[in-house]
Order: C-alpha cells, then structure tokens, then sequence
C-alpha cells in the first residue's frame, strides 16, 4: 500500500496535474492516506516495524530543523563530533566526513561563532550543550521515549 501511494503521488500527481490540474491535490491527498495507511496498522493501533520505520527512526535529519545560515556539512560535523563525543582537530574532522579540511576549519569557525561547538585551544574543538540539543533535536522527552521502545521493539524482531 505505501509504495501504491508513492507511486500515485510520483507518477499520478504529474500525469493529472497536465491533464486536470484542479485534481492534482486530489491525488496527492489520496496518495498520502495510501502512505499513512500502508505504514500504521489501525488494527492493532501500531505503527508497522518493517524498513521504513527503522529509515525514519534511525535518520534523525528527517526531524531536526537546520538555521538557514547552516550547510549539510554543519550536519556531519556536529554529528561526528556527538558520536565521538572526543576533542577533534579539523583535518581529523574532514578526513572522517569526507570534506575538505579548509571547508571544515570554515564551519568550525562559524559553529563555534553560533556556539554549536567550542574551540579547547588552538585547532582543537569540542561540541558544546546547544551543539549536543541540535543533534538530539527539538523533541520532548516523552517523544524520545516512545522512539526508543519503538527502535527496541523492532530489534527484538
């Protein structure tokens, strides 16, 4: 059912957006419910645990919102610095998210500047507290909870 509506939504929506344009929102509402329905089961009130659960769960770039000043390689880094949970040098950085050093020393540098990490001394940094809060995201404790059975739940399968 998800991959009927995904390919309502990608084949349909244009094909009916050239021929009838006023149902083109149409399609995409159908195509969404098709989507929702194929990825919860009303039956047993429960989200299904098969692939595109564990994509949404363990991608969580999917639920943060990044500032418009920041770049996809703001990402990396601060995520690297949060897995490692380690004092980093740019090169060490760059070498392990596949950017250049000088394209990291700068995003250090503007990181470091908004606070997301914070320089030990000189070529060395850590991330701080708000760079640790942006990577876990926005989300509430209770949100984290229930993501975390969630990823146990479809574990034990």
């Amino acid at each position: 059912m998800t991959i009927t509506g995904l390919m309502l939504f990608l084949v349909g929506g244009p094909v009916v957006e050239v021929v009838y344009p006023k149902f083109v929102h149409w399609v995409h509402g159908i195509a969404a419910v098709l989507v929702i329905l194929g990825l919860y089961n009303p039956v047993q009130n429960d989200s299904r645990h098969d692939l595109w659960t564990e994509i949404l769960l363990k991608d969580p770039t999917q639920v943060r919102r990044a500032s418009e000043w920041m770049l996809p390689v703001d990402d990396a880094v601060l995520s690297l610095f949060h897995t490692t949970d380690l004092i980093l040098t740019p090169s060490i950085v760059a070498y392990n998210i596949d950017y250049s050093r000088d394209e990291v020393n700068r995003r250090l540098t503007e990181l470091e500047q908004r606070g997301f990490v914070e320089k030990v001394e000189r070529g060395k940094y850590r991330i701080t507290a708000l760079g640790k809060q942006y990577i876990e995201g926005p989300a509430s404790s209770d949100l984290r909870n229930h993501l975390q059975y969630l990823r146990q739940a479809h574990s034990k399968r």
